[in-house]
């Protein structure tokens, strides 16, 4: 045998099936006896032979929880044998574990595992088994075991590999017992198809650090499985959150089946990714959306019990009279200091008992402890540690808080219950799976949440979002608790004790199943906040009316229908949302204040005129038609999406400050409004208003104005001389002029303007020595002219600019460089035809957009240092001759669609290139096109991808991780996978998400383009939209918006929806992938449509919520009809939706299908559609306004072309077409002209023609 294979064992096993027997246990424990023992043969110190004994369990697989408590619970009567005497050799036999008894692990086996038993029975098997050091990777094993040679029969051999051996082993099968081996397995495959399909069942060990497999069918039980394993229960994990043990009689299969079965649920048909998720749940990913475990879990509690541990060597003086310095070892562990002395004496310091300070000692600075009997100084060796020390002593010192949420307990930790280190007041338990101590329940182990009364001392204690059925009434005796949160349980009913918690501050039963409150609540007087929303309370409680303290009546979420009381009630405040209140609304209670009675579907009418006192009412998202209150006391109003045309308010609310009307029926205004003295804050856009009230530019103390979306045409043209708005918002209505004195009148306080989206010609001139406080003015979408330049000039502190989509010929001002401010500006989808070079000389310019332009020079910016963005695609800029130096920091430059190859240089390595060359853009007859912005954000959250025919599509929300790891996951498992069904891709990355899917979620749409299909899956809020016969409607609307039916099945799923309508208080969506541990509250339901390639499909366009909540379908329409290039579509559709104001991520993907062109060749002037379809990406085309956006006073613009870049005309020229705009770096690019030559001529005569000046 050489020097580097491993010494062999031989071992042989004479199995006589009916006279030989043995207890199965006796195996495994002298095999871990033996494995365990080997150690001491070496003659280590005891601390290095507890290492290595520990070290030969970590080997073991599976087994290394078995062994490593096996080693905790006999290393003493291990190293007591040693000390006697006994050979390392001979321990096992000592101890009596290495005895034969009886073995019917190896007689029988598991019937789950093998259908034919009797047939395995009659067939004798030998196997050889052997280990290697170098075994293969395949094998997942580890060498460095002891090779073993057996022989044995085959049904031993089958439980024994259900088992799973914690030492390696490769097994050799002679060829006869492979044919006997496979008939086996196929009869047995037969009879169990015929009745019940098996299936391998993943089990995880109790710290859910190891895991072993079990075929199961659905008729195998919890019983099955724990007899098979020694267990008492199997436990239930569903998105690594809560646990639930199963009773004997589950069967885990069915439950795993139903589970893949919600999964892969779909909203339009029924799914086929059934089969797949159920093959996915043997991964190890999987872990954290569903798992098995054999016994309790054993989870250890983290860093508030057992914190990080400091060791230093250091310098002590110990007493207040006696002055004598040793030397020792500190070490500091929980909330103790135990000081280890030369002398073998240890001191152990409780810092929740003395006080923690810095002491200038002879020595030097110490670290001094000190109680009424002690005094310690502590010199450390290090200094610079001391600081440390102090800090983490003095955080005990005045730490009485112990934070355990999201430990998944099942039990509380028992020396937490028994400590007497120090007193301890809060105790934070949240998000775990205690239970209280079931009726009949015998054991009397600590653990419960019953067993809390053992301290004493408490005074807050939250126990929220556990699995409580039954309210702690052992909790009642705690005399100092003060606070109680048992919200996210499953308690029914409230005991009478409760009336014991006198000093009882703060309850919170919400979202539990309470129906009733014992009236012994009222003997808690000082109880004065209660909440009990998301409960299934039908009247208000009685107690209620006797508890003269409670701040609000917290009832949001229950079943009441109506309040009954008549009078007054003891709290001003109610809150009601969410329940079913009746059709008419009223209240006879006169001292309320605040009232909220949001999502009441079926309320229309409220008329509370006898409130006094009422001051803020919430009636959002009802049906309302009419609406009375009192303006007596009245502050706050908030009505936004109902039915109002009218408001009723008397008398005159003198008090109020804001009043929210959006999304309503209103066509005009109350003019009592312009007579609120107090009001700041009014909010009526989405309303169908044509005017505003003449005096409302008048009021003394309006700040705020948004009216956007309306049917405005023109504006008061009444102002005060001090008027005090700041923010007015107007855009998308039909606004053709400004009055007069506008800017004039406004201008002193006025920080943001927005009058995008409305038919302006020309902005209103007002001096320059009128005092411009504007910052952020946006008149995208207009009719604006050059002529408005000198206005906006004089807007000294402006730093976000946007006028894009107007008819701007140029913008060029010897006074530009004034706006030493300006941050931000778009310029896009005008007619220039070049940037000013003073733009160079702005010093905070950090994003210039100007695309779609007829630009064909563009300034040296190499002097902003802050500019970091440029967009200057498709306009009429020829890359290949430019000579641009970059600005230092910028990172994105699109200079996509315009003409030749843009030459890289060293000062583009840190830019972000965007290829979009024409190879890559010809799919299937679709051409391609993306914008994407990270708005005013750091980090742009949503990502989209492409892997050949298939773009995916990320939202991640505020997370920019997520929709980063979704992203790379994709583009792997697409290009490894290209023909696999796109359902079954979105479930996959569900699954993959791992850890990180536990807490975080995303939304995801996956589009693929085939020769004859369009295919569109998605989950969450993305949306997607076709054109087909000129007509834009959407295919897949992402969910958003919780309805009642959404409502009602996220109750049944035990979830609830805060004031925000945000679920369980974390997200907006209730159909995301992730969120693992909201399940089934949020669950991977995908949506999915399959659209046939025809004639009349013009294109697709995706874009994530924002943007189809904020454009309207119509204008998405309007610019896809009118813009032949798709990269151009996308572009102008984020233009919008910054232009109204988003600041936030967006991304928007586009597909366009390529048009037959027309050409015109050098012989014929006559137009005639080619046989091949040419890419459409023009770089020059100006939508044609709508009549009513003609201007009237501007010069008509210079005809343009439909393709790009734009003919000429000229007298000794012909017409001449170029129909491409960013092709290959062959002469391809000049496939209508031969050379470079002649295209640089062409190029001339062009812009002399359009009197322009090329760049030199």
């Amino acid at each position: 045998m050489s020097s580097t294979s491993t010494f062999s064992i031989l071992i042989v096993f004479l199995v006589v099936v009916a006279n030989f027997k043995c207890e199965s246990t006796s195996v495994v424990t002298c095999m871990l006896c033996k494995v365990i023992t080997e150690p001491l043969e070496y003659n280590l110190s005891p601390t290095a032979t507890l290492s290595a004994m520990f070290k030969k369990c970590d080997k073991m697989g599976l087994m290394e929880p078995v062994c490593g408590q096996f080693v905790s619970e006999n290393v003493k009567t291990i190293f007591n044998r040693v000390k006697s005497g006994v050979p390392p050799q001979t321990i096992c036999q000592a101890m009596q574990m290495c005895e034969p008894t009886t073995c019917n692990l190896l007689l029988d086996p598991i019937p789950s595992r093998v259908a034919n038993r009797d047939a395995l029975k009659s067939v004798p098997v030998a196997i050889s088994v052997e280990v290697v050091n170098t075994v293969p990777p395949h094998a997942y094993l580890t060498p460095g075991f002891i090779p073993i040679f057996f022989s044995i029969s085959l049904p031993s051999l089958l439980l024994f590999y259900s088992y799973s051996p914690p030492f390696p082993i490769i097994f050799t099968f002679s060829q006869s017992m492979a044919n006997n081996l496979n008939e086996i397995q196929s009869s047995s495959s037969t009879s169990s198809t015929s009745k019940n399909i098996a299936k391998t069942l993943r089990l995880y060990s109790s710290d859910g650090e190891r895991s072993t497999r079990m075929e199961v069918d659905e008729n195998t039980m919890c019983a099955d499985i724990c007899q098979h394993f020694s267990c008492d229960v199997i436990t239930l994990q569903i998105g690594n959150y809560h646990f639930r043990q199963l009773k004997p009689s589950t069967s885990p299969l069915a439950i795993l089946h139903d589970f893949c079965r919600i999964l892969s649920m779909s909203e339009d048909e029924s799914s086929r990714t059934f089969d797949e998720i159920l093959t996915y749940t043997d991964s190890s990913s999987f872990r954290h959306i569903f798992s098995f475990f054999l016994g309790r879990p054993r989870i250890r509690a983290k860093s508030t019990l057992n914190s990080g541990i400091l060791s230093e060597d250091v310098l002590i003086r110990k007493g207040k009279i006696l002055h004598s310095w040793v030397n020792a070892k500190a070490v500091f562990y929980n909330s103790n200091i135990r000081l280890q002395m030369k002398q073998n004496h240890d001191d152990l310091l409780n810092l929740r008992k003395m006080r923690a300070d810095i002491h200038d000692s002879k020595r030097g600075k110490s670290l001094r402890l000190r109680n009424d009997d002690q005094c310690y100084l502590l010199i450390f060796q290090r200094p610079n540690i001391l600081q440390v020390w102090l800090t983490k002593a003095q955080q005990i010192e005045k730490s009485t808080h112990i934070d355990m949420s999201d430990e998944h307990l099942t039990m509380i930790p028992e020396q937490l219950l028994t400590s007497t280190d120090a007193p301890i007041q809060v105790l934070n338990l949240r998000r775990n799976s205690l239970i209280s101590r079931p009726p009949l329940e015998k054991n009397l182990a600590l653990g419960y949440v019953d067993d809390l009364y053992r301290m004493s001392t408490l005074q807050v204690i939250d126990l929220s979002a556990n699995q409580i059925q039954n309210f702690p009434i052992p909790l009642t005796v705690l005399g100092n608790l003060r606070q109680l949160n048992l919200s996210s349980n499953y308690i029914q009913n409230l005991p009478r004790e409760i009336g014991n918690l006198q000093r009882l501050q703060l309850l919170n039963l919400s979202n539990n199943m309470l129906t009733t409150l014992p009236n012994e609540l009222v003997n808690c007087t000082y109880l004065s906040n209660l909440d009990l929303s998301f409960n299934q309370f039908s009247d208000v409680p009685n107690c209620l009316y006797q508890m003269n303290i409670l701040d609000m009546f917290r009832l949001a979420g229950n079943n009441i229908e109506k309040i009954g009381r008549v009078g007054s009630l003891p709290s001003e405040k109610i809150d009601l949302r969410r329940n079913i209140l009746s059709t008419s609304f009223r209240l006879d209670v006169e001292n309320i204040t605040h009232l909220d009675i949001r999502d009441n579907s079926l309320v229309s009418t409220v008329h509370l005129t006898n409130l006094r006192f009422l001051k803020i009412i919430h009636c959002e998202r009802l049906q309302l038609t009419s609406l009375h209150l009192s303006g007596d006391s009245l502050t706050h109003v908030y009505a936004d999406n109902n039915l109002l045309e009218s408001i009723v308010i008397m008398p005159l609310p003198l008090n109020l400050q804001t009043l929210s009307l959006s999304f309503n029926h209103f066509k005009t205004l109350p003019n009592w409004i312009c007579d609120c003295p107090m009001l700041t804050f009014l909010r009526v856009n989405d309303n169908r208003l044509e005017e505003l009230p003449r005096r409302i530019f008048c009021s003394q103390s309006l700040r705020c104005i948004f009216a956007f979306n309306n049917q405005l045409t023109q504006l008061p043209d009444d102002f005060d001389e001090v008027a005090q708005l700041e923010t007015l918002i107007l855009y998308k209505n039909q606004i053709s002029e400004l009055p007069r004195r506008f800017f004039s009148g406004i201008l002193p306080r006025l920080r943001q303007l927005n009058l995008s989206s409305n038919q302006l010609e020309i902005l209103p001139y007002f001096d320059a020595s009128s005092y411009c406080r504007i910052q952020i003015f946006r008149a995208a979408n207009n009719l604006l002219t050059e002529t408005s330049v000198p206005v906006i000039i004089n807007m000294k502190h402006l730093k976000t600019l946007d006028l894009s989509h107007n008819f701007l010929n140029s913008f060029d001002d010897s006074a530009l460089t004034s706006l030493d401010l300006l941050e931000e500006i778009n310029l896009s989808s005008n007619r220039l035809t070049r940037l000013p070079d003073c733009l160079a000389l702005l010093p905070a310019l950090q994003i210039l957009r100007a695309h779609s332009n007829q630009l064909v020079y563009i300034p040296q910016l190499q002097n902003c240092l802050q500019l970091h963005t440029i967009d200057i695609s498709s306009n009429n800029i020829s890359l290949g001759t430019l000579d641009f130096q970059t600005p230092p920091n910028l990172r994105h430059f699109d200079v996509t669609c315009n003409s030749g190859d843009f030459l890289a240089n060293n000062s583009t390595e840190k830019m972000n290139m965007i290829d979009i060359a024409e190879d890559n853009q010809n799919l299937f007859g679709f051409q391609i096109g993306m914008s994407g912005s990270r708005g005013s954000k750091n980090k742009q959250c949503i990502r989209q991808m492409r892997v050949a025919n298939t773009f995916a599509f990320i939202d991640g929300g505020s997370n920019y991780f997520m929709s980063t790891s979704i992203s790379r996951f994709l583009s792997q498992y697409l290009r490894e996978h290209p023909n696999v069904d796109i359902r079954s891709v979105l479930l996959r990355a569900h699954c993959e998400l791992g850890e990180d899917g536990e807490r975080l979620g995303a939304s995801v749409m996956i589009v693929r383009v085939s020769e004859r299909f369009l295919e569109v899956t998605a989950i969450g809020t993305i949306s997607a939209a076709i054109s087909m016969n000129g007509n834009v409607k959407q295919i897949i609307r992402g969910r958003y918006e919780i309805d009642d039916d959404e409502y009602s099945r996220i109750r049944e799923a035990h979830g609830f929806v805060d004031e925000e309508n945000k679920i369980n208080g974390i997200i907006q969506a209730s159909r995301q992938i992730g969120h693992y541990s909201m399940f089934p509250i949020v669950l991977p339901t995908h949506s999915y449509k399959k659209i046939a390639l025809t004639e009349t499909l013009d294109g697709l366009i995706v874009a994530n919520n924002s943007v189809w909540s904020m454009v309207p379908l119509d204008d998405v329409a309007q610019t896809f009809h009118m813009n032949r290039s798709p990269i151009v579509i996308a572009k102008k559709l984020q233009d919008k939706l910054q232009s109204f104001d988003y600041g936030g991520n967006s991304n928007i993907l586009v597909l366009r299908k390529m048009k037959p062109q027309v050409t015109f060749t050098q012989n014929s002037t006559l137009a005639k559609r080619s046989d091949i379809l040419h890419p459409a990406i023009p770089a020059l085309i100006i939508p044609t306004p709508a009549i009513r956006h003609a201007p009237k006073h501007s010069p008509s613009p210079p005809p343009l072309p439909d393709s790009n870049p734009p003919p000429f005309i000229s007298e000794s020229l012909d017409f001449v077409a170029i129909s491409s705009s960013k092709t290959g770096k062959n002469d391809e690019y000049y496939s209508t002209i031969k050379t470079k030559r002649q295209f640089d001529e062409r190029r001339q005569i062009l812009s002399r023609n359009l009197k322009l000046s090329p760049p030199d």
